[in-house]
């Protein structure tokens, strides 16, 4: 059983080269990226630099042994939870299984092994390792997104976030009581006036697919809108492109302010919709 998904570090570690050539050889494919050490010492060293699916460490090792190197690198905060298989030729008998398996082992091959036996049962290790980091960071984004969700919900204007497509993905709990109820999926659905003119706005009109069309900010313009029970309010509606590193337009975020009837006089307001766009997309 062998992942199809990221390649994974595995870490070998033998004092003897032909060894190391063995199990080179043994794990050789795309799916893995193998790094090697030729002592305990050497092998701590690469596991407080980098963070690995599967160590496979050999026992009998000049210097630091491979329990002593378990042990070590069972500590260390990135390989805390690293799977490790020992892998020797001389401490095969109980006490010394039971010693890797306290050491923090979860198999123990003796020499000469089964190449294909071995290569099952590292697909297997490194497959649940990857899966299991895939959900722990399924679970931080879905924490992270609570958090944002909440905080999104303290702002007291209404805050519209979509996709480069304009399918909106997000949207905060004023921004639903503005539209009283209106459920928030795509620009098209909604109606909305120029309230100088009444002339309807296009799909292409909405600051929000400007912001995403152009990539420059569009900055508070007053519309109409039709709400879900029928009656219309003017809002004051502003747009920000969000951007990738390499300046790539990933999203928009739009913010909107309730600023009363339509066909009133709007000068003067307050402009916390345009203040709160340039917190949201600093």
């Amino acid at each position: 059983m062998i992942s199809s998904g990221p390649t994974a570090n595995v870490l070998i570690v033998d004092d003897y080269e032909p060894n190391l050539l063995a199990l080179r050889a043994t794990l050789d494919g795309p799916q893995y990226k193998l790094f090697e050490a030729a002592s305990g010492q050497e092998a701590l060293d690469l596991c407080h630099k980098l963070e690995f699916a599967l160590i496979i460490l050999d026992i009998q090792m000049p210097g630091m042994d491979g329990f002593e190197a378990a042990r070590l690198i069972k500590a260390c905060d990135l390989n805390r939870e690293t799977p490790i298989i020992f892998v020797t030729a001389f401490y095969q008998a109980d006490p010394f299984v039971q010693k890797g398996y306290a050491a923090g082992a979860i198999d123990y091959f003796g020499k000469p092994f089964d190449p294909s036996i071995l290569r099952a049962k590292v697909g297997i290790y490194t497959d649940l390792y990857l899966k299991t980091k895939r959900i722990q960071a399924t679970s931080e984004t879905l924490r992270a997104h609570d958090q944002i969700k909440g905080l999104l919900d303290a702002i007291p204007v209404g805050i519209v976030m979509a996709d480069t497509n304009g399918k909106i993905f997000e949207n905060n709990t004023e921004a639903q009581e503005i539209l009283c109820g209106f459920e928030l999926k795509q620009l098209h659905e909604y109606k909305a006036w120029w309230p100088n003119t009444g002339k309807p706005l296009k799909l292409e009109d909405w600051p929000l697919t400007r912001a995403l069309k152009s990539g420059e900010a569009v900055k508070e313009e007053v519309i109409e809108i039709e709400c879900a029970d029928g009656t219309r309010k003017a809002v004051r509606n502003s747009a920000c492109p969000i951007k990738g590193k390499s300046g790539q337009i990933m999203a928009a975020v739009s913010v909107f302010q309730n600023i009363g009837e339509p066909n009133t006089d709007h000068d003067g307001r307050d402009h916390r919709s345009w203040n709160w766009l340039t917190r949201l997309s600093s």
